[in-house]
């Protein structure tokens, strides 16, 4: 029996490395009884996890799961992109969050290093996703991001990596 070995293309690969760490994020969702999870990053790369964070979301949509995209009052920096509520105010996303309580979010947080109200969103989630550059994150900023979140008891639930 002659057996082949199937190749996958570089979009393959990271189409199934999203659609599995997807339907992690479900499974969370699912056996913690999560409603809103936070997705950030310990870099400046903020552009590629946004992307990283729609394509996601994407997947995650379709099981009812809102995406809401926290700026920080930084709406500039921010892709606009139809579906993904923005919110640029602690007090408002508190007040969304309370009012929809049956309702699950997946939410985009700007880097907890960078931006002083990020912890505090981050606080107000189930946990955190980190989205992480394979290769280019640096250490010390990155354990710096997991004791900030230490510090508030904000459960880290895992890291997605792209490159």
């Amino acid at each position: 029996m002659v057996q082949r070995r199937i190749r996958l293309t570089r979009e393959e690969k990271l189409a199934e490395s999203r659609q599995f760490a997807a339907n992690q994020i479900l499974q969370f969702y699912r056996e913690k009884g999560a409603r809103c999870l936070a997705v950030t990053t310990s870099t400046r790369l903020q552009s590629e996890k946004e992307h990283v964070f729609l394509d996601l979301g994407e997947r995650l949509e379709s099981q009812g799961i809102r995406l809401i995209q926290f700026t920080d009052g930084k709406e500039s920096l921010a892709l606009s992109v139809p579906g993904v509520e923005q919110i640029a105010d602690l007090e408002e996303l508190k007040q969304l969050l309370t009012a929809n309580a049956q309702t699950r979010y997946l939410l985009d947080v700007p880097p907890l290093s960078l931006f002083a109200n990020a912890v505090e969103a981050a606080r107000l989630t189930d946990g955190v996703v980190f989205i992480e550059k394979y290769g280019s994150t640096k250490h010390d900023v990155f354990e710096r991001c997991l004791a900030l979140l230490e510090q508030e008891a904000v459960q880290v639930c895992g890291v997605v990596t792209y490159r």
